[in-house]
């Protein structure tokens, strides 16, 4: 038989364990909701422009939007998308940056994604062609978007077995010719192309993405090249 004393320190007791219980679920739903903000903060809006999104065959167009902005053609995209930047595109970011960049948009001669660029396909739509060539003359010609500065940069696999690859600087040159357009480059490879910016690339050079320092470039002498090399 429990004393009267005996059953009030039981109570005490269950009342203390009710009490500690209730911080624990107070606790828990504290964390819980700091895990959901944090959660929220990595998932938020896109940090960048992907046209289009979520895509894991074709990429037209990747951007990071500022007041002054850098155009820039490469040869094909890798897995950058709107949430992340991949190796290519965060030397791009750092390139722009270090020219006086806050902003970049970033386009290529193929849309479709290879981690490798001969893993590209053997053939390219003309449709493909056509909208990178429309989109990047969209841009460049915007009243909104300031511009009209373009680094060429998509390096010597356009001189191996892909033809459509020149075939796209051709016609998108034709767009571009119409434009007020400044031409840059990273550097000049051995066989006359302009740079790309890949991290191997880079170092053939010399160079890291923090140190390079924009060259002009003679696109319209290598566009007439290209023209009369692939006779379009």
């Amino acid at each position: 038989m429990l004393s009267k004393n005996e059953k009030e320190e039981i109570e005490n007791l269950e009342k203390e364990i009710a009490d500690l219980e209730f911080k624990k679920r107070l606790a828990e739903a504290k964390i819980n909701t700091i895990k959901s903000r944090v959660l929220t903060q990595n998932s938020s809006l896109p940090k960048y422009i992907c046209e289009p999104q979520d895509d894991i065959y074709k990429c037209f167009l990747l951007s990071k939007k500022g007041k002054n902005n850098l155009v820039v053609i490469c040869l094909n995209p890798n897995t950058a998308n709107q949430f992340e930047l991949d190796g290519t595109s965060q030397n791009i970011d750092t390139i722009a940056a270090a020219n006086g960049y806050d902003g970049w948009v970033l386009f290529n001669l193929s849309p479709e994604r290879a981690s490798n660029p001969s893993l590209l396909s053997d053939t390219l739509r003309d449709g493909d062609i056509a909208s990178t060539a429309n989109l990047l003359r969209g841009v460049v010609d915007s009243k909104v978007i300031k511009a009209n500065n373009v680094l060429v940069a998509w390096g010597n696999t356009i001189d191996w077995s892909f033809p459509y690859l020149k075939k796209s600087i051709v016609i998108i040159g034709e767009h571009l010719k119409l434009l007020d357009v400044n031409y840059w480059c990273i550097d000049i490879t051995k066989t006359g192309n302009p740079l790309h910016p890949s991290q191997q690339a880079l170092m053939t050079k010399g160079l890291t993405a923090s140190k390079v320092s924009l060259k002009t470039f003679d696109f319209l002498r290598y566009h007439k090249e290209m023209k009369r090399v692939t006779k379009i």
